[in-house]
């Protein structure tokens, strides 16, 4: 995801006040395959679209309360200097990169399945290790082209996160 500095509708907040969010583009499967539930609102729907007017949003809990504290997030506008989005659900929160981040604030717009630079989340029920020769493959049949970069299983993300943590109680 990529970086930006909203503000809701309605602030009067100086562009220096500002709030740094997370941007993700997901497919409509993303919530399920992550394991996160809906709170409020509504998942995606086929129909929706970035280009919209305002375009759909789905928010994470920790974006919901740092903007719109005790309120009802869903149907709030937001965006970087008009109100580029609407809010369309609220998401529980997950981690990406590491077990000790803050949560970071996070909304996620609705995009193609266009695989260039695209990361993709499989859910399985054994050993994910397993399954990535078969998805590769798979996937490799729909389009021969597709290049494979930094293919690993979310165990293997933590596991990297916790490097320093590890380093330091060995130490001790």
């Amino acid at each position: 995801g990529v970086v930006a500095s909203v503000i809701p509708e309605g602030s009067t907040e100086p562009p220096g006040g500002r709030l740094n969010a997370s941007l993700n583009g997901v497919s409509l499967a993303y919530f399920e395959t992550m394991g996160m539930r809906l709170i409020s609102g509504r998942m995606f729907l086929p129909t929706d679209s970035r280009t919209s007017k305002p375009a759909p949003v789905i928010v994470n809990r920790a974006f919901a309360e740092r903007f719109f504290p005790g309120q009802d997030a869903v149907g709030r506008r937001f965006g970087y200097d008009q109100p580029t989005f609407r809010i369309a659900g609220v998401v529980s929160d997950a981690k990406y990169r590491s077990l000790r981040e803050d949560m970071p604030p996070t909304y996620y717009l609705h995009v193609d399945t266009d695989p260039r630079g695209m990361v993709l989340h499989v859910r399985t029920a054994g050993d994910p290790a397993t399954v990535i020769p078969a998805v590769e493959g798979i996937l490799r049949s729909l389009e021969p082209r597709l290049a494979f970069y930094e293919v690993h299983t979310l165990s293997e993300e933590i596991d990297a996160s916790l490097w320093q943590d590890r380093l330091v109680a060995g130490l001790g």
